[in-house]
């Protein structure tokens, strides 16, 4: 069976099978973005099959062993780990990147499927997405840790104009065994790519359920206050990665976006990437 691919900011981890261990069920993990002027080593990490589950050594030296999901769990909080211990001094928030011709737009929360739905939106209808994971903030510039967008079950009732985002995805459970889909940001054309670059806005998401979207401008403190509430720090030179936020929050213009319907949350949005406009619906925060 051919390897899988785990790209990382640092690493090319390349996963792969021994004896009759299948990665198929772990093939949700694989991604490969561009990421220009980056040369990755590449490690192999062997995966076995034991007493009928899967085992693996991470990278970290750590042994874990059970079926597909606790496998891919314990893969990801071993990223989160080395990206704490590769990257000292520079904070990594949980957003979602937008490229658009008003610049790259970072949608911050701490709701995973409340981002995940805004970034599915934006890729169906054809606009650049970089990544859905978390931002690694170094002062006014940000760079996406690769990982695939994942998409639930029924994207297809929820938004039908990005049903086809499902066509070919791997799929996976999730902690109460929801399947979800593991979706490739690349659009016809255009490779999926990774870049670091600066942040035109900063777009901080909060749920508005059964309502209308509404987005305002909010505070330079404001928008610290959140970085500072959602961002995990690395393993050493904390302070320099909080004067790192600091100065994304000082020098990038911010909104508040309350999310409730989909279409008006893009109406907003929008205008955003396009560069028209400044988003402004409502008094600062």
């Amino acid at each position: 069976m051919q390897p899988l691919v785990v790209r990382s900011l640092t690493r090319d981890y390349r996963l792969v099978a021994e004896g009759e261990a299948s990665l198929g069920p772990l093939a949700a993990l694989e991604c490969r973005p561009h990421l220009p002027d980056r040369d990755l080593p590449l490690v192999n990490v062997p995966v076995a099959c034991e007493s009928g589950f899967l085992a693996m050594t991470l990278p970290d030296g750590q042994r874990v062993k059970g079926d597909a999901h606790h496998i891919i769990e314990s893969w990801n909080q071993f990223l989160n780990r080395d990206t704490g211990r590769s990257h000292p001094g520079t904070a990594f928030v949980p957003a979602g990147s937008v490229i658009g011709d008003g610049g790259r737009i970072l949608l911050v929360t701490g709701s995973p499927g409340d981002r995940s739905t805004l970034m599915l939106d934006l890729l169906a209808r054809g606009h650049r997405v970089e990544g859905d994971d978390h931002a690694l903030v170094d002062w006014s510039s940000v760079t996406m840790r690769p990982r695939r967008l994942h998409a639930p079950a029924d994207l297809a009732s929820r938004m039908s104009h990005g049903a086809y985002l499902l066509e070919g995805a791997p799929r996976f459970s999730g902690w109460h065994r929801q399947v979800s889909f593991a979706v490739d940001p690349s659009l016809p054309g255009q490779p999926w790519t990774i870049t670091t670059g600066p942040v035109a806005r900063l777009v901080f998401v909060e749920p508005n359920f059964g309502g209308r979207s509404v987005m305002g401008r909010m505070s330079p403190d404001a928008a610290l206050a959140r970085l500072l509430a959602l961002a995990l720090m690395p393993e050493s030179q904390v302070p320099i990665a909080l004067a790192k936020l600091r100065g994304l929050a000082v020098s990038t213009p911010a909104h508040a976006l309350s999310l409730g319907d989909l279409d008006g949350a893009y109406r907003h949005l929008s205008r955003l990437l396009s560069g028209d406009g400044n988003g402004r619906r409502g008094p600062v925060q």
